[in-house]
């Protein structure tokens, strides 16, 4: 009788589901105490050793129920643990992949300001000469700035004064016939000397523009 009123007042006292599932060994010390705790007050001299409960099923019309009950506990514990040892493969990933996105940041920066101060320096160092010959000094920084454009940029040269239009592939022409130089090119154009009719009919010839700046 003494057992029988421990287990019930445990039981009473504990969800089914731990008594079905992992509480079975929580609940057996529970009731092993209450029983020892009334037979001591009685003074029978019984000594309770252990109290081992045998394993508890649902009632069968909701053991189906209590199965899938269980096999949800299952898949609960063992999600959490597939979430922490992706949160521990991820989260060092993540952290290495900001820390390099910030040194390269900080490189990018440091890089765009010495660039810009190499280029202000470039202007200071020209500013004297530009001080004692601003036109020449104009001149010579406007064919640098030519030169870095033409050289990534297909070519066409236009003959304003004779109204035609010639079109160049420097690029396929390189291609083509590697050893064709530039000083051809500009036999073909700009350098030469332009044949135009005068009043009279007869042909005149004038120099060109560049010829014209150079003369002056």
């Amino acid at each position: 009788q003494a057992t029988s009123s421990a287990l019930r007042q445990v039981v009473g006292t504990t969800t089914l589901d731990q008594i079905i599932t992992e509480g079975r060994d929580a609940w057996g010390i529970s009731v092993q105490d209450v029983l020892v705790k009334t037979l001591a007050r009685y003074k029978t001299g019984i000594v309770i050793v252990n109290v081992s409960p045998q394993p508890a099923r649902a009632p069968e019309n909701v053991q189906d129920a209590f199965d899938d009950a269980i096999k949800a506990q299952e898949d609960e514990k063992r999600f959490k643990e597939q979430a922490r040892a992706y949160a521990a493969k991820v989260v060092p990933i993540a952290e290495g992949n900001a820390k390099r996105i910030f040194e390269e940041t900080k490189a990018f920066a440091e890089q765009v300001v010495l660039r810009a101060r190499g280029e202000t320096a470039e202007f200071l160092e020209l500013l004297p000469e530009y001080t004692r010959a601003p036109f020449v000094t104009g001149e010579r920084m406007y064919l640098d700035a030519m030169q870095q454009i033409l050289s990534a940029t297909s070519k066409i040269i236009v003959d304003g004064k004779a109204g035609s239009l010639m079109y160049l592939p420097l690029d396929k022409l390189a291609i083509q016939s590697p050893a064709i130089k530039l000083s051809k090119v500009d036999e073909m154009h700009s350098d030469t000397l332009v044949s135009l009719p005068g009043n009279d009919g007869r042909e005149t010839t004038r120099p060109t523009e560049r010829q014209e700046r150079t003369n002056r």
